[in-house]
């Protein structure tokens, strides 16, 4: 097994949880909460960041926000 194939095996494993300080929300099959990427686009992506007044964070493809962090409830 190739080291790339470890790590997507590994990655189906984790547990999807929510980024925001405080926020104990996990993907529970059958929930209604969505949870969301990190913008790619730079700018949008800072718009994110700065509502949830973080500083020195740099988002990684692992990290997600739950739809409670949301005004509509999407992205």
């Amino acid at each position: 097994m190739t080291a790339a194939s470890r790590f997507k095996e590994s990655t189906k494993r984790m547990v999807m949880s929510c980024c925001a300080l405080g926020c104990t929300n996990r993907k529970i099959p059958g929930s209604s909460t969505k949870f969301y990427r990190f913008p790619s686009d730079r700018s949008h992506m800072m718009l994110w960041i700065s509502a949830l007044r973080y500083r020195d964070f740099g988002p990684d493809y692992t990290y997600r926000l739950c739809s409670e962090h949301f005004i509509s409830g999407k992205s």
